[in-house]
């Protein structure tokens, strides 16, 4: 299935009469790119964790560490459950 992303929305600056039009477009910008970079950053961070996280599995599989990485599955199961029963 394919993803829709979203785009933030574009101000035409020929559509802006005045200096205070101006003003307040830059202002919703500004905020608008600040939140941009807030979701960016949380997300890279919850990128890294999935990273170090899936290393950690691939050496205890590597290690022969079967018995720690179906722990650690299971628990990603777990709270699988857990979040869906949350939301029901």
């Amino acid at each position: 299935m394919p993803k829709i992303t979203a785009c933030p929305t574009l101000s035409n600056p020929e559509a802006f009469q005045t200096v205070h039009e101006l003003r307040a477009e830059l202002h919703r910008a500004n905020e608008k790119l600040l939140c941009a970079a807030e979701q960016t950053h949380q997300l890279a961070v919850q990128h890294n964790a999935v990273l170090e996280w899936v290393s950690v599995i691939a050496t205890l599989h590597e290690e022969g560490g079967h018995d720690e990485v179906k722990k650690c599955l299971d628990n990603v199961v777990a709270n699988k459950n857990r979040m869906q029963a949350m939301q029901h």
